[in-house]
């Protein structure tokens, strides 16, 4: 059901909550998104169920992933921008370890080449051991 169809028909008493209530939609986790697209659009759906190759739930898709995955993030006033970094008053940097490090080498100008992906994966490499 819609959150909208909710509102508008149940709460004023015009429809029962039974009238409103759509089907699930499941898709393959094989499906191209072209494909899966044209479903949402002929259905009039803004969320499907994915299905992995042993009929078990691989995950969740909606209207929005799709569209954010041709034309980059959305945001609206449900998404909260997370920052990679915050500079804090003793002027050291709190960092997230999940951080691009490639981006963040740049910001801080470090020097240093590695392999690594994340800010964490760099401490990693940099102390060669699982800080505790």
């Amino acid at each position: 059901m819609y959150q909208k169809d909710f509102y508008y028909h149940v709460l004023k008493g015009e429809k029962k909550l039974e009238e409103i209530i759509k089907p699930i939609s499941f898709i393959p986790k094989s499906m191209k998104v072209s494909e899966l697209m044209k479903k949402f659009q002929a259905e009039q759906i803004h969320i499907a169920i994915i299905i992995d190759e042993h009929g078990g739930t691989a995950g969740l898709v909606t209207l929005e992933n799709i569209i954010e995955e041709l034309v980059g993030e959305i945001w609206d006033e449900y998404d909260s921008k997370k920052l990679d970094y915050y500079k804090l008053a003793d002027g050291s940097f709190l960092v997230n370890g999940r951080s691009d490090f490639d981006c963040l080498k740049e910001l801080f100008n470090i020097t240093n080449t590695t392999n690594s992906i994340s800010v964490a994966g760099y401490i990693l490499a940099s102390i060669e051991r699982i800080p505790m």
